[in-house]
């Protein structure tokens, strides 16, 4: 089911980098689940996972829009399954990495 979004922070990370953190009004994963991380070096780096009710992705100093479209991914992804199971489809969320 899509979750309403009740809390949206972005931040600056103390090893030169931002992140992004939305909260749910539910838990969406009763576990850590990493769905991306790429670790190049210290200047080079992207991080995305779920845990309990938040959605949380990260990266160095020159990825913040690249953040920003892995977050609207991640939501249009969950609303298209909310649709698709409100129109009658059996769907499964599939948490695989994005691209």
């Amino acid at each position: 089911m899509f979750e309403t979004i009740e809390q949206l922070a972005i931040t600056t990370a103390d090893n030169t980098g931002w992140g992004i953190e939305v909260y749910y009004d539910k838990v969406i994963s009763s576990e850590r689940m990493k769905l991306l991380s790429r670790n190049v070096s210290k200047t080079d780096w992207i991080i995305q996972f779920i845990e309990g009710n938040h959605l949380d992705t990260a990266g160095d100093q020159h990825k913040l829009s690249q953040l920003i479209e892995l977050i609207v991914e991640y939501i249009k992804r969950d609303l298209l399954i909310f649709i698709l199971e409100r129109c009658g489809y059996a769907m499964q969320k599939s948490f695989k990495p994005l691209k």
